[in-house]
């Protein structure tokens, strides 16, 4: 057996539990029917969070986000990309993704990161960034399309919708393109002095993030519950 096959044998064995011995039978199964096998991540568990937090480029866990890679395959036949596919499902790697790059690491990697306050699947993570010119912007809650002013700090917070999502400064290159400003949640109308005859004026705060201007709150259906009142939590930085 030559070094590379040994190499993919031990990284099979450790990625799937299964013993040394097995993952060469499923390696020779696989070569034998002339498919070649895919490829275990052959990422290093042992390298620590600095290391991790380096290689992203990340001041710390807070600005990475941590999930599993997607089950895909590419292959010249569909029944080899099926395969594929079905093994990356059976056998997930995982991702850390920071406002400038992304990585694959381990499981074990991946709960490093959680455990240093790494945001976990589910949780939205916003990116924006600090500028010169003091510019703040918004984004919309990727479940009900509210938008969402980033503020001028981190902070991790829930939208009005329920939403767990956190706001990192680290997008880089910086992205312009970005709705800039404090925006209605349901509109997304800039907030600002608006002539009388636009009936924008005044918005009302839902929360300390997110707000709505008077035209939609006054076409919506009284519910007798101030909603302000129940505005979810927001851990700053």
């Amino acid at each position: 057996m030559t070094d590379k096959r040994k190499k993919l044998a031990r990284a099979l064995s450790e990625k799937t539990g299964m013993s040394h011995q097995g993952a060469i039978n499923a390696l020779t199964t696989k070569r034998n029917r002339g498919q070649s096998p895919p490829t275990p991540n052959l990422v290093s568990a042992t390298r620590p969070i600095d290391q991790l937090l380096a290689g992203l480029g990340a001041q710390s866990a807070f600005r990475v986000s941590v999930g599993q890679a997607h089950a895909v395959s590419r292959s010249a036949t569909l029944e080899v990309a099926q395969q594929n596919a079905a093994y990356l499902a059976a056998n997930p790697s995982f991702v850390a993704k920071s406002g400038s790059g992304e990585m694959t690491v381990s499981q074990s990697e991946m709960n490093a990161l959680l455990a240093q306050g790494a945001a976990a699947h589910g949780i939205q993570m916003i990116r924006s960034f600090h500028n010169e010119h003091g510019v703040s912007f918004s984004v919309k809650c990727a479940s009900c399309g509210g938008w969402i002013w980033c503020g001028r700090e981190e902070h991790s917070s829930r939208c009005a919708c329920g939403r767990a999502y956190r706001v990192a400064f680290d997008l880089t290159p910086e992205d312009w393109s970005l709705a800039q400003n404090t925006r209605c949640i349901d509109c997304g109308t800039e907030q600002r002095l608006t002539v009388p005859s636009e009936g924008r004026n005044p918005s009302r705060p839902i929360n300390e993030w997110q707000v709505r201007c008077n035209l939609c709150d006054s076409a919506r259906p009284s519910t007798g519950l101030d909603e302000s009142m129940e505005a979810p939590y927001s851990e700053q930085r």
